[in-house]
């Protein structure tokens, strides 16, 4: 069933759980992580909320110290809230483990504070893991609903295999995981990371014989930013967002995953050692114009090869500069000094949510 449009209120009734030990396991937790998200939080919850209707289930908001008034929209809601204690420590991987870090649930879904969550999506996954128990992880159809820069533009054009229905090797965008496979690799997710966390967890998974699904459910919908394409680019810059590659790569070294992390990333691997040719070309022969023209005619061809693969002369622009920014961002992100991932993040709990009542929503 996809999403109708409007997300269920919740109509603050409660019913007694099945457990309400504050240490004890329950069946589902759902942590919503989220830094800045005022506009749409409040939708993202009361998601949350209908999902967790009639299950023994709580919903976790891991906030990554939000400057505006994400905290206090969502302390409307029955909701346990945990937030960072220090902002040197924010990025996309630590959200999740924040959350993972205080919650109960024998099943864990994570998604971001500007989506939807189908509630018809987490019963059917609940079910597939209870009957498939090599299966690690689930995730559903995601639907777009911002096109408003070439970014989110490309990402609904793309027709990548891990956003496809059936076994997967990674899922991005949120899914519903199995505790005791996220314990059997270590941790949920790595701190370290500015992206590309999912990833990362899906090689560590793998690695182990773990499997990754996708249903053919809509699952997700995903209301992403709508700055336009350079003022993105320019904040997963300033963010570190593009320091991911490089930090994933490092913290695959000795791994038996880093063969298949180093593919992953061989765009910007050869865009890096592209460079590190022409600067060495150009030091050996000051005077000579080759290494100039060789770059020129490179760009044109690269150019001229991802406009006709995309059928678009912007969104083959787009993919020539986001690889360079990627290529200097993996650099940065690989001699970037990292922590050990499955260390207590330093936190506080701003808000438990009710020790004696679940959510009945409307």
């Amino acid at each position: 069933m996809e999403l109708n449009g409007n997300t269920p209120d919740y109509d603050g009734q409660h019913t007694k759980p099945v457990n309400n030990h504050t240490n004890s396991r329950i069946r589902l937790s759902i942590i919503i992580k989220a830094l800045n998200e005022q506009a749409k939080i409040e939708a993202a919850i009361r998601s949350a909320l209908a999902s967790a209707r009639g299950i023994d289930a709580e919903v976790i908001l891991a906030d990554s110290l939000s400057t505006d008034n994400t905290v206090e929209l969502a302390a409307r809601y029955p909701i346990k809230i945990v937030q960072l204690i220090s902002p040197r420590d924010r990025s996309c991987g630590i959200g999740p483990q924040l959350g993972f870090q205080f919650s109960r649930g024998e099943y864990i879904y994570l998604m971001d504070g500007d989506m939807e969550l189908n509630p018809d999506f987490v019963r059917l996954a609940l079910s597939q893991l209870d009957h498939q128990p090599d299966v690690a992880g689930i995730g559903g159809v995601v639907e777009e609903q911002n096109a408003a820069n070439l970014i989110f533009e490309l990402r609904k054009k793309s027709s990548l295999a891990h956003m496809r229905v059936g076994e997967v090797d990674r899922l991005n965008m949120g899914g519903l995981y199995r505790r005791a496979a996220l314990e059997d690799v270590g941790y949920f997710s790595n701190r370290n990371l500015h992206s590309f966390e999912e990833l990362e967890l899906a090689l560590r998974l793998r690695a182990k014989g773990w499997r990754l699904l996708r249903l053919p459910i809509v699952a997700i919908r995903h209301y992403g930013h709508t700055l336009p394409m350079l003022r993105l680019l320019g904040l997963r810059f300033r963010s570190g967002y593009v320091q991911g590659p490089g930090e994933l790569l490092r913290s695959a070294l000795g791994k038996p995953y880093l063969m298949k992390a180093i593919k992953e990333f061989r765009v910007f691997l050869g865009v890096i050692a592209w460079w590190g040719l022409l600067i060495i070309s150009a030091a050996l022969t000051p005077y000579s114009l080759l290494p100039l023209a060789a770059t020129a005619s490179l760009a044109i061809a690269a150019a001229a090869g991802m406009t006709w693969r995309k059928h678009n002369l912007k969104l083959g622009l787009y993919s020539i500069i986001d690889w360079n920014i990627f290529a200097l961002g993996t650099l940065n992100g690989f001699i970037r000094r990292q922590i050990q991932p499955d260390g207590t993040i330093p936190s506080k709990v701003l808000q438990e949510a009710p020790a004696d009542v679940q959510c009945r929503i409307s």
